[in-house]
Formats: structure tokens, sequence, C-alpha cells
């Protein structure tokens, strides 16, 4: 008996030391830029769904300084309580970053005003992922004058929330399809083309904000200065978006593997994208069966990037000693050792990565 109670009490000893082990800070570092960043929720209606008034986290450049200090995460709650919206292996990683208590932006701050408005970045996190896994980059955007806007993709990201507290399920998909390169190759197509959609949806929302005296982005925007950028496929989507709406001027891919079905019809006449990849020969996965479905999805990446490369001005970086994880928050919050034993991280410092990685995406959307 008493041995059974020891084991028990080892155990509930090791789930509540699991976060101090496993995540490395208890906040984010302050950006770069000259500029405070500020934060607010935005509501918006996304064109795939019947669903109404999804969030979007928004940051932006500010020098008011008196609002509450915004949460790395919040509104998960409703997550933990609801119990079908998502699966046990993404809430135990919620959980653990819940020790990341607070991000250095204030709650409904007021923006800068300049006289030709603020530039805009969309940021779309990657499949399965939640915005807030971008908040470095969203952090170090915003203190260098951009308006980001963190977008969920209604099916394709885990922390969808909608305004009334309901939380939309993320739904998984057929793993089979990496034994059939056709169905996969169909699968990306059609969820790069979805958020490039949602991506679209966002701006005429940014666009309609500029327009409301009661909003805070009231006469702040420029809209001839409309940015895509993303992580995994929502980089990949933001490739397709800048080729369909000719709103967006360039778009960044952060290690996305590209499909665009309709790529044929895509414009890219006088528009830049820059594709960051992270060390993929390097860190391939070791057992065979991930190996197979990384490979699949490389195999594929490639022939469209080829496409891609014809029709577009397109830069490409790969950035040593990273692997996929490395363009993610994940990178600094997780335990450097753990993270590489377990195959998550590459040898390269994450804040290091973050920081020189987000210099080159604020001078590429800067640059003439």
């Amino acid at each position: 008996m008493w041995i059974i109670l020891i084991f028990i009490f080892l155990g509930a000893v090791a789930i509540f030391a699991l976060p101090y082990v496993l995540i490395a800070r208890t906040e984010l570092p302050q950006p770069s830029g000259k500029w405070q960043v500020g934060t607010q929720d935005i509501t918006w209606d996304t064109p795939n769904r019947s669903q109404t008034d999804l969030i979007a986290k928004v940051w932006y450049p500010t020098n008011d300084r008196s609002g509450e200090s915004s949460r790395y995460i919040d509104r998960l709650g409703r997550v933990f309580a609801d119990g079908t919206a998502i699966n046990l292996s993404f809430k135990i990683i919620f959980w653990l970053l819940r020790r990341v208590t607070t991000s250095p932006a204030s709650i409904d701050a007021v923006p800068i005003d300049r006289p030709d408005g603020l530039p805009i970045i969309l940021f779309s996190p990657g499949f399965g992922g939640i915005n807030y896994l971008g908040t470095f980059y969203a952090l170090e955007f915003a203190s260098h004058g951009f308006i980001v806007i963190g977008i969920n993709h209604p099916q394709f990201n885990v922390g969808t929330v909608c305004a009334d507290g309901s939380q939309l399920k993320f739904e998984n998909f057929d793993p089979a399809i990496f034994n059939e390169p056709a169905k996969l190759e169909q699968y990306i197509g059609k969820v790069t083309q979805s958020q490039a959609q949602n991506i679209s949806a966002i701006i005429d929302k940014a666009i309609q904000l500029d327009s409301l005296p009661d909003s805070l982005f009231y006469r702040r925007v420029n809209p001839s200065r409309i940015f895509a950028a993303g992580h995994s496929i929502g980089g990949a989507a933001s490739f397709v978006a800048c080729g369909q709406d000719r709103r967006i001027s360039k778009a960044v891919d952060l290690d996305g593997a590209f499909v665009d079905l309709d790529i044929e019809n895509a414009n890219y006449i006088g528009k830049k994208l820059l594709s960051i990849n992270a060390d993929r020969e390097q860190y391939k996965p070791k057992d065979k069966k991930s190996l197979r479905q990384y490979d699949a999805i490389i195999t594929i990446d490639k022939l469209w990037m080829d496409k891609l490369d014809n029709k577009a001005n397109l830069q490409k970086q790969i950035i040593e000693s990273t692997t996929h994880y490395s363009f993610t928050d994940l990178s600094i919050l997780i335990n450097p050792a753990i993270g590489r034993k377990i195959g998550l991280l590459g040898r390269s410092d994450g804040l290091s990565i973050l920081s020189r990685t987000s210099k080159t995406i604020i001078d590429f959307f800067n640059a003439d």
C-alpha cells in the first residue's frame, strides 16, 4: 500500500514539476524597435464557414504605456472547459505554456499616428498551431512600426475562438494521404487556398477599421503597404494570397510547403516573395514512417516552388542548424537541451534565430 502511495506522490510531483523543466522562460523578451507595443482583439467573418465573429489578435506600435499588460496566451480557459475542441497533446502543450505569464504588449493602447498610415502584416501560424506561437515576430514587427494581425484559420488551427465564447474544432486529416502523393498535393492545396481567402478577408476587415471613427485604427492604415507572412502552411498560404490579392505586395514563407493549384491564374507581377527554410537535410526525422511523410511533403514543395520561381520574384534562404519549429516561439520557450534531445529544435540559439529572421523580414518589407 505504501509503495503505491509513494508512486502516486512521485507521479504528482513529476507532473507539477514538468512545466518548470520544459519551459525555459516565463516572459518574452522586450522587442528591439523604438516603439512600445499595443494589442487588441478584433473580430472578423470567414468566407469559408458559416460561423461569424472569429477573433484575431492585433499588435501595433504605440507610445501609450497606460494599459494592462497582455497575457501570452488568453481565452484558452474555454478550450479546456469545452473538452472537445482540441486533442490531448495540444492541451498538454498549452497547459505547459501557461507558465509564460505575460508579453510586453499593452492591451488597448493608443496606436501611433503617421501621415501615410501604418503598414500591415497578416501573420498566419502553421497547420494545427495557434497565432500566439508567433508572438515574438509580432512584437518585433510592431515595435518597428507595423500593424500585425495574427490569424487563426478555422478548421486548420486549434485556437480558433469565436466572440460568443465558443471554440471551433480542429479537424484532423487522414494520415493515409501521405501514401498517395496526388491526394496529399490536393489536400495541401485545399488548405493553402482556404487560408489565402481568409487572409484577404482580414484585409477587408483592416480597411474597414480604418474607416470607422470608433476604431483604434481609424485613419491609421496604409492600404498601399499590405504584406503577408506565416510559418509552415501559413507561410505557403501567404504566397498564395499574394498571387491572388492585388493589395498584397510582398509575402514571406517561413519553412512552409508551397502548393497553389490555381497558380496559372496567379499574378505576381511587381510583387516580391521571400522563402526562409530550415536546415531540412540535417534535421530529417529519424523513424521510417515520419521520414516517409516528411519526404512526401518536401518533394511536393520542391516541384511547386520550381513553378513559382518561374512566375515570381522569389528570394530563397536556408538557415543552418535550424528545424521547422526554430521559427516559432517554441525555440525560446522550450528548454533547449530537451528540445534538441527530442528533435524539436536545432543546434542554433533560438533567440538569435528569431532576432535574425525578424530583422531580415522587416528589411525585406521596408525595402523598395
